[in-house]
């Protein structure tokens, strides 16, 4: 969850971002050489839709040192705004570099549906593991496990990443929506499963399985043009 003091146009932070180094804004020392701002000097398209970056706004995050950053967004015709992110056009879990070279814009919702494929690819291999199905009639996503044998310590690792990138993804959504994490309970075993290299798996993967299934649903709900309320049952 951010906190915001002021916006800025494409036009006045480009060129910071050119220079690099820190500058002053809103009486805020700011970074503005970051890979990440890099970024948005080749495009301030995303590569995947038609969107582009409206404004910069500057931001820091709630509840945590100030720390006063850059964050760029797309505001659609009716007011709504979404965030703009540095994709890695080879990903990090598949090997790729962290440098300029491997970087795009992108909008927020392509990123997280691009997840971790690669450029040629049409489903990563998380997703081959556990398939999302939609039926007909219904918009509640399910996921069947087509792989599962409790021997195979491959396929928990491959569970247990699939939840990491729900994680991921049901994180920058909140972030990006300003919800507090707090809002929903079992947010945080979610990211303890999936963060903690040393866990000895007590749950039984149908259970692993039903929170990457709510981390979904999750993300379904707040990855619209018109998010969904909060339900009761989610709040603490």
């Amino acid at each position: 969850m951010y906190k915001r003091i002021s916006i800025f146009s494409p036009e006045i932070i480009l060129p910071m971002i050119q220079k690099g180094g820190k500058v002053i804004l809103s009486d805020k020392i700011v970074r503005v050489g970051s890979t990440r701002l890099k970024t948005y000097l080749s495009s301030q398209q995303c590569a995947f839709c038609d969107r582009t970056i409206s404004f910069f706004a500057l931001e820091t995050t709630v509840n945590q040192k100030e720390c006063w950053h850059l964050n760029p967004y797309h505001q659609t015709s009716d007011g709504r705004e979404i965030m703009f992110t540095s994709d890695h056009i080879i990903p990090r879990a598949r090997g790729g570099l962290n440098g300029i070279s491997n970087r795009q814009p992108s909008c927020g919702p392509c990123n997280f549906k691009k997840g971790d494929r690669l450029p040629n690819e049409d489903k990563s291999p998380r997703e081959l593991l556990i398939k999302p199905i939609r039926k007909k009639e219904g918009a509640q996503r399910r996921f069947k496990n087509v792989v599962w044998h409790p021997s195979d310590s491959k396929a928990m690792q491959s569970i247990k990443s699939e939840l990491m990138i729900r994680c991921n993804q049901l994180t920058n959504l909140l972030k990006a929506r300003h919800i507090p994490f707090k809002q929903f309970p079992n947010f945080y075993e979610m990211l303890y499963l999936a963060n903690n290299p040393q866990l000895n798996w007590e749950k039984k993967p149908d259970d692993i399985v039903d929170l990457i299934r709510e981390a979904q649903d999750l993300i379904d709900q707040f990855d619209t043009p018109d998010p969904q309320p909060i339900p009761d049952a989610l709040l603490v």
